[in-house]
């Protein structure tokens, strides 16, 4: 019997498609484009997951949206639909800055 998780694509596999190169003037290392999903962020040694949403994507880095700040430099498994699938990866949290919502716009690279 399949289970799903034999149908998932890992975050390397989507880091080895190539994409566009960005312009010199953009500080990424690849492009960021829309992608507006629910998600969960999980502590890699267990736990409840935190629900976000994904806002934008990119070959190397996501941007989300959370309820509560979380410390730059820690690390998170990271669970968002792309397409008809989801994916799961390690994501190291880069920035994370209060919105005047009172929400928190998190930046995070893909380990």
């Amino acid at each position: 019997m399949m289970t799903m998780e034999t149908h998932l694509p890992t975050l390397q596999t989507l880091k080895s498609t190539s994409a566009p190169s960005a312009p010199a003037s953009e500080r990424r290392r690849s492009p960021r484009k829309p992608h507006v999903v629910e998600a969960s962020l999980g502590s890699p040694t267990g736990g409840k997951p935190l629900k976000v949403t994904s806002v934008d994507l990119s070959k190397h880095g996501v941007g989300l949206s959370v309820a509560k700040p979380i410390a730059a430099g820690t690390f998170h498994v990271l669970n968002l639909g792309l397409g008809a699938q989801r994916i799961a990866g390690e994501v190291r949290i880069l920035s994370c800055r209060k919105e005047a919502d009172g929400s928190y716009r998190v930046h995070a690279e893909f380990r």
